[in-house]
């Protein structure tokens, strides 16, 4: 084993495990043959590496063994090799770099509506706003982040400095900036739940 001493810490920092003992509960490894291992006094076997490899399978097993490489290996989920699968087949082989932008905005935009929905979900349990309320809550939300993206999307294709048929129209893209800021507060509204619709 190449590793230094306190290699065994090393790897629970970068798990981000709280102590030892969670690092031990999770490897199923006595905590004596931990601060063995971790003090250099002990050689690890191989089947002690293999219940490591087995409780946090994004450790590199190279690492394990010689000391060498990065401390994690970046394992793929289900999801993430068929979205890869998804990108390569139908994305990367088209070459087309405003496809490329639209596929990394649309994602960004879907990342962002999810986040705030589950800020609102959360939001709801803690003010106990259930049934028909919350209901009106989420249309309320999706109708705006439905208008954002629009805003966002012709924003984006806005050229400064106008087109051939249109000419320049001075204020456009300041205009489109105000309701981008106005959506983006009534969504705010809508995830704390303040009713967007009063009076």
């Amino acid at each position: 084993m190449a590793n230094e001493n306190n290699w065994v810490k090393i790897l629970i920092d970068k798990l981000e495990l709280s102590t030892t003992a969670e690092f031990c509960r999770k490897a199923d490894l006595g905590r004596g043959l931990v601060d063995k291992l971790s003090a250099g006094l002990n050689q690890p076997r191989f089947d002690t590496l293999k219940k490591i490899k087995d409780a946090f399978p994004h450790t590199n097993m190279n690492w394990l063994i010689s000391g060498e490489g990065e401390v994690l290996e970046d394992v793929k989920d289900d999801v993430e090799i068929k979205l890869t699968e998804l990108y390569l087949s139908k994305i990367k082989c088209v070459e087309n770099s405003r496809l490329k932008n639209y596929l990394l905005a649309s994602i960004e935009q879907f990342a962002q509506d999810y986040t705030e929905l589950e800020e609102m979900e959360n939001n709801a349990k803690e003010q106990l706003v259930t049934g028909k309320h919350l209901m009106m809550f989420h249309m309320e939300l999706l109708f705006f982040q439905y208008r954002r993206r629009i805003v966002s999307n012709t924003l984006k294709q806005a050229p400064d400095e106008g087109t051939i048929l249109t000419g320049f129209v001075p204020g456009r893209i300041e205009k489109y900036n105000e309701l981008l800021d106005v959506l983006n507060e009534q969504i705010l509204n809508s995830v704390n739940l303040v009713d967007n619709f009063k009076e």
